[in-house]
């Protein structure tokens, strides 16, 4: 048999004026899309179609969401790359920036992390810009459509990309932990606080997970197991020290030595305050009551905080033991120029009753009489007098 000669026929042009085509592969083994794609050119002009949509050239662009103040442009022009260039008005603070994004197999586009954020877009939106991509007449010929073959990413960039989208994810993913553990930690109670700087990072997150009542239930739990396990022995006289048994006998010893000295202390500043008020008691012997009574009387208002107040009051107590004491000039006698009926002849006969009734000296009679209603009535208008 005789063998065919093979021939071929080498097409030095081609046009091909229809070609139906997919955003993405859709069948096993398939390496590559076929959609309209065209390169924007720098300086290419940015306009948008009568439904607002944003084209450069004939590639469609989608405006991202916006966040921290800014967006971007991300140009529809193959399967993966990049959005557009975030500028501001100063060119060195090193915020300029993009970010890398993917068509996924099922028509939605991932846009990775950069400067700790990312943007999002709108699934409609990228659906209906490549169906108008794949239906936009040809800018030169003005045939509907023409289509160039876009091939999908190789291995090795396409496991680029998405290792840079893992890691971006894994940034965001911290960084969302951290501000969630941060707003915790502000909730903790001082007690709470310090609870959770003790424990160690894979117990953290449980015990801030809790609510605060479920906090404060599980530091009790801590705190009760401690006293079962290490009793307290002594606490000091003003609560502020708890000794407990793991402590030892020296602590226990030097804690009771401490409230000893201290109370030996507090006595001998009794000691000294007292002698001291007995000596203004007795300065203030016109004043009713006895000597303790005006001790007592004295400490009441050394409990007013030093300031104006106190010294009113003292004022007050110094002011009325002088009057008092004038009361003493006529020595429980009538004065000369005392007359029947006058106050002064019925202070005084007030006065001598009751020194003869409780068998006391006319001069303590008379104090006890001024302190009577009658007495200050009679005092009062002897005064006027």
């Amino acid at each position: 048999m005789k063998k065919r000669e093979q021939t071929y026929t080498v097409l030095d042009e081609i046009q091909i004026d229809f070609l139906a085509g997919c955003p993405v592969p859709t069948q096993e083994g398939a390496t590559a899309l076929l959609m309209k794609r065209h390169d924007p050119e720098d300086g290419e002009k940015i306009e948008k179609d009568s439904d607002g949509r944003l084209w450069k050239g004939d590639t469609p662009g989608i405006l991202t969401s916006a966040e921290n103040g800014h967006t971007h442009i991300l140009w529809l022009h193959g399967a993966a790359g990049e959005t557009t260039l975030q500028r501001d008005n100063d060119p060195e603070d090193g915020s300029h920036h993009d970010h890398p994004w993917i068509l996924a197999a099922a028509g939605t586009i991932e846009i990775g992390e950069n400067l700790s954020h990312t943007h999002t877009v709108n699934a409609t939106d990228v659906t209906t810009a490549l169906v108008a991509a794949m239906n936009k007449a040809h800018p030169t010929t003005g045939r509907t459509p023409v289509r160039k073959e876009t091939e999908m990413p190789d291995d090795k960039t396409l496991k680029a990309l998405e290792t840079r989208l893992e890691k971006a994810e894994a940034r965001a993913e911290k960084a969302e932990a951290r501000a969630d553990l941060q707003t915790i930690l502000g909730g903790l109670t001082p007690t709470q606080k310090a609870h959770f700087d003790t424990l160690d990072d894979s117990t953290k997150p449980a015990f801030a997970a809790k609510s605060s009542t479920e906090r404060d239930a599980e530091l009790d739990r801590i705190q009760k197991a401690k006293d079962a396990a290490d009793p307290v022995v002594y606490t000091s006289t003003d609560g502020l020290v708890k000794v407990r048994k793991s402590d030892g006998d020296l602590m226990l010893t030097l804690a009771k030595r401490s409230d000893e000295d201290r109370a030996r202390a507090e006595k001998a500043e009794d000691e000294v305050a007292g002698e001291r008020l007995s000596k203004a008691a007795r300065g203030l012997n016109a004043l009713p009551g006895t000597e303790a009574e005006t001790v007592q009387l004295l400490k009441a208002i050394e409990t007013i905080p030093e300031g104006p107040a106190r010294d009113a009051a003292m004022a007050q107590v110094t002011a009325g033991n002088t009057a008092i004491s004038k009361a003493f000039d006529a020595h429980g006698g009538l004065p000369a120029e005392s007359v029947e009926g006058s106050p002064e002849a019925d202070l005084d006969k007030l006065s001598k009753a009751h020194a003869r009734e409780n068998n006391v000296s006319e001069d303590v009679a008379m104090a006890k009489v001024i302190q009577t209603p009658e007495g200050r009535r009679l005092y009062a208008e002897s005064v006027k007098q």
